[in-house]
């Protein structure tokens, strides 16, 4: 949540080889979504699908079903890092419908919602974006954690009005930098870069470097 990647990869695989020596399906499962989570950020595209596919067979024999509905989030993160906007709009639609009939709504740790909602906008779809966007504000309307206001001050500073762009990016990079994520910081400050641009406004390209 730090965004230490490597650190947390290297603890990752470490924590693997410890739970491989204990009858638990659901730890190694979860480790290894997280190790997914972490290459789908990172850009490792075969290694991330591979390990979907294998938590998919791993959780298929002991039954921990909500650990897949997790990584098949992952593989819409994937899609969308990768610029793959429908795609990546199919799977975080499927996934998102799947945490919801579980009663999954919490942006805390799967922001399945937010992500949904950048994608939608990115692939052109607005009105369904602004739908979503409305149902996010309704469920995140108590709820206290830093994360959840990180993503959402984003994907409402994406959504905003042209004339309060700025005053919605200053809250949601505010927010970005109080959580000390640099890959969160690096995101929302590509969202205003991408905003701006599409405004033609000459800032945006201060916003993408330093994103870059």
């Amino acid at each position: 949540r730090r965004g230490e990647l490597a650190q947390a990869y290297a603890m990752g695989t470490a924590v693997l080889e410890l739970v491989a020596t204990i009858a638990s399906p659901y730890g190694q499962t979860a480790v290894q979504t997280t190790l997914a989570q972490i290459e789908a950020i990172t850009g490792m595209e075969t290694s991330c699908r591979g390990r979907v596919e294998l938590i998919r067979h791993t959780a298929a024999r002991s039954g921990t079903d909500v650990v897949v509905l997790q990584a098949e989030y992952v593989l819409g993160l994937l899609e969308l890092g990768q610029g793959r906007l429908h795609a990546a709009v199919r799977q975080l639609e499927r996934t998102h419908h799947e945490f919801e009939e579980r009663g999954l709504l919490g942006l805390g740790l799967w922001p399945v919602l937010s992500d949904l909602i950048e994608a939608t906008a990115l692939s052109g779809d607005i009105d369904e974006a602004h739908r979503l966007l409305a149902l996010l504000q309704t469920r995140t309307l108590h709820d206290p954690l830093p994360f959840t206001a990180l993503v959402s001050s984003r994907v409402m500073a994406i959504m905003a009005a042209d004339h309060n762009v700025p005053q919605r990016f200053a809250t949601a990079v505010a927010h970005a930098r109080s959580y000390g994520n640099p890959f969160e910081e690096g995101r929302t400050h590509l969202a205003y870069g991408r905003r701006l641009a599409a405004l033609g406004r000459s800032e945006a390209v201060e916003e993408l470097q330093i994103s870059h």
